[in-house]
């Protein structure tokens, strides 16, 4: 069980196991985003499109062990 209060990427998943975790984090990261480039001007893309590539496994792996509600841990 992952601490209370410990986010990975913005994304609260602190009382979670971690494969609830990781199947939460992964949803939310690979979701399309809208970009707005002016008046009339928006397109999606995916953050894989736009060469984000998240260590979940890491991520996950370090909030398991991480004690410290609050703790905010990084999906580099």
């Amino acid at each position: 069980m992952i601490a209370a209060g410990v986010k990975i990427g913005g994304t609260l998943v602190g009382g979670l196991t971690a494969a609830e975790a990781r199947s939460l984090v992964t949803t939310r990261f690979f979701r399309p985003l809208r970009l707005v480039g002016g008046p009339g001007s928006r397109i999606t893309v995916t953050p894989s499109e736009l060469g984000a590539v998240p260590d979940i496994d890491g991520a996950i792996s370090l909030a398991a062990r991480v004690r410290r509600s609050g703790f905010k841990v990084p999906l580099n």
